[in-house]
């Protein structure tokens, strides 16, 4: 499923947390520079619920299995085990917009 149809309740509330995040960003740094979340579209969740620099992003999504090697899979919120590389994790703007086509 898209980012972009997720329920209408997750949406609410992944957005609001965004809100706080971008906030308490812009106030500890006194930047307001362009900053982005890593969403799991395996779990329709945030995967870190702060912003990042896109490199950043990146890595997290790059060394996210890595955190999951001892154990061996990733358990979903629906409580299947899955490996953690087909965790399906995109990088999204403060709108939860994917930015692939913004990045190239």
């Amino acid at each position: 499923m898209p980012v972009t149809k997720m329920h209408e309740n997750e949406a609410k509330d992944v957005k609001a947390r965004v809100d706080r995040t971008r906030a308490s960003y812009r106030v500890n740094t006194g930047r307001d520079e362009k900053r982005y979340l890593v969403y799991n579209r395996t779990d329709k969740v945030l995967a870190h619920p702060t912003f990042m620099t896109l490199e950043e992003a990146e890595e997290f999504i790059r060394r996210f299995p890595v955190r999951f090697r001892h154990q061996g899979y990733y358990f979903t919120a629906s409580q299947e085990r899955i490996p953690a590389q087909s965790v399906d994790l995109v990088v999204v703007d403060e709108h939860l917009q994917p930015v692939w086509a913004e990045k190239r």
